[in-house]
């Protein structure tokens, strides 16, 4: 059999089995297609061995499955010896699967949902032992170098590398977030065999990153890697940060107070932890801050108005994504809902008309500024108008916004969209509706076909 697999292989199909098939007609068919022609004796000799060699590709699977078979339950022996009675028996079988490696993970994951407590403990070890050796092999192959193309399997390489850019750089930081955070980094993976203790390790690491605050010459100090930030901001960007551990045992009074409110623990490290002693010359900042800005556009990594203070520390545009969110959801405070207003008035375009314009309606009162008690007080209605005269590339004087004054981060200095009268406000109104139901009604509106002058 052998013998002839080998005749086979070494035959050159090209050149002789389609050659002898098929040759050109003749007469009135030549030229219009191949015509089969008889049989030759090698052609022959071929064809018999066609099913023979179909034979042995089926006997090799066969072999192939049987010895998959015969090792899953090898494992699975083993892994039932993890409860063995003998101290010996036990170290042995959990040797031999840590040997085993990856190939004996279906057997352990089986394991770590045993009812026997040491089959249970033992597999959990054995999983996050293996998957640790196996990261380290990857990031072995991640680190070369030469930038060389990322091992497949590493978790949530995909979309860090989207975030930050493929550089050595960030290569190193996310090795360094592997091996700092495995089980925050693993649950990003389509893992087939996650530990069942994952969303509790998590958890209970969250709560311990927010007991590390301290204070230091009179300013308060988040203790942390720049790793865990890192692989914090990319969990909760992807997926979202659990606010409480799942159902289940857990330990209680860990740090003898409640566990705190996991929410703010983001915003706590960026404002008070690594990312402050990071200098911009280092090959880690880039990745970070893109890691910041990846967390700050996506909805699933928290409240909306933490999102746009950090992008607004840190003067991203980014700051415009959350600034929507809270414009469209209408349930922040006054001043949040201004804020917001003036981060689109100063990042985003006429597609934002609508959303802006639902604010002409809220009359709820913010702040009066110091020193004008006798003036009306400023309404949010006030600054969504102001913004609107803004976005259409309008003079905000002709509507009675005398008073104005940029800011560096929003529009305008919120404390400046006041008017002077009632009347001004109602005037200004009227204009504004006057100026949309002449303008917004063209079809060949654009940001410069502001029609000066309409009456009111």
């Amino acid at each position: 059999m052998d013998r002839l697999l080998r005749s086979v292989v070494h035959y050159d199909i090209e050149n002789s089995i389609i050659r002898e098939v098929f040759r050109g007609g003749s007469g009135p068919e030549r030229g219009g297609g191949l015509t089969p022609r008889a049989c030759s004796p090698r052609l022959c000799v071929v064809g018999r061995l066609i099913p023979l060699v179909a034979l042995k590709l089926c006997c090799i699977v066969a072999a192939a499955e049987a010895q998959d078979r015969d090792a899953a339950a090898r494992y699975s022996t083993m892994v039932r010896q993890l409860g063995a009675e003998e101290f010996e028996l036990r170290q042995r079988s959990t040797d031999g699967l840590l040997k085993a490696g990856m190939l004996a993970m279906p057997e352990i994951a089986k394991g770590s949902r045993a009812t026997d407590e040491e089959v249970r403990r033992r597999s959990i070890w054995l999983m996050r032992r293996i998957r640790r050796d196996d990261s380290e092999r990857q990031l072995t192959l991640l680190l070369a170098p030469g930038v060389p193309p990322a091992p497949p399997g590493l978790p949530g390489w995909r979309r860090y590398a989207e975030l930050t850019s493929d550089t050595a750089g960030a290569r190193q930081l996310y090795a360094e977030m592997l091996r700092g955070e495995p089980d925050l980094m693993h649950s990003m993976s389509k893992d087939a065999w996650p530990s069942p203790d994952q969303d509790m390790r998590i958890v209970l690491r969250l709560e311990e990153l927010a007991g590390r605050f301290r204070i230091q010459n009179s300013s308060l100090v988040f203790e942390a890697e720049l790793s865990t930030l890192a692989a914090l901001l990319l969990v909760a960007a992807e997926r979202g940060l659990p606010d409480e551990a799942p159902a289940g045992p857990r330990q209680p009074a860990a740090f003898g107070r409640p566990p705190p409110g996991l929410g703010t623990l983001i915003p706590s490290l960026i404002e008070y932890g690594p990312l402050n002693r990071l200098s911009e010359t280092d090959p880690a900042h880039a990745p970070m801050m893109a890691l910041v800005r990846g967390w700050i556009r996506s909805p699933a990594a928290g409240a909306s108005s933490q999102r746009l203070d950090l992008a607004l520390r840190f003067d991203l545009d980014d700051a415009l994504e959350p600034a929507v969110e809270i414009a469209e959801q209408a349930l922040a405070s006054p001043e949040d809902r201004q804020r917001a207003l003036l981060v689109i008035g100063r990042l985003g375009n006429l597609d934002h008309l609508s959303t802006v314009s639902t604010y002409l309606a809220d009359d709820d009162a913010l702040s009066q500024p110091r020193g004008r008690d006798q003036e009306p007080q400023p309404r949010v209605q006030d600054t969504a108008l102001a913004v609107l005269v803004h976005l259409t590339n309008q003079d905000p004087k002709e509507y009675g916004l005398d008073r104005l004054r940029p800011d560096a981060r929003l529009l305008y200095d919120p404390r400046t969209v006041t008017f002077a009268s009632l009347e001004a406000r109602t005037k200004a109104l009227r204009r504004w509706q006057t100026w949309e139901r002449v303008n917004l009604n063209s079809p060949n509106f654009g940001p410069f076909d502001a029609v000066e002058g309409v009456g009111i």
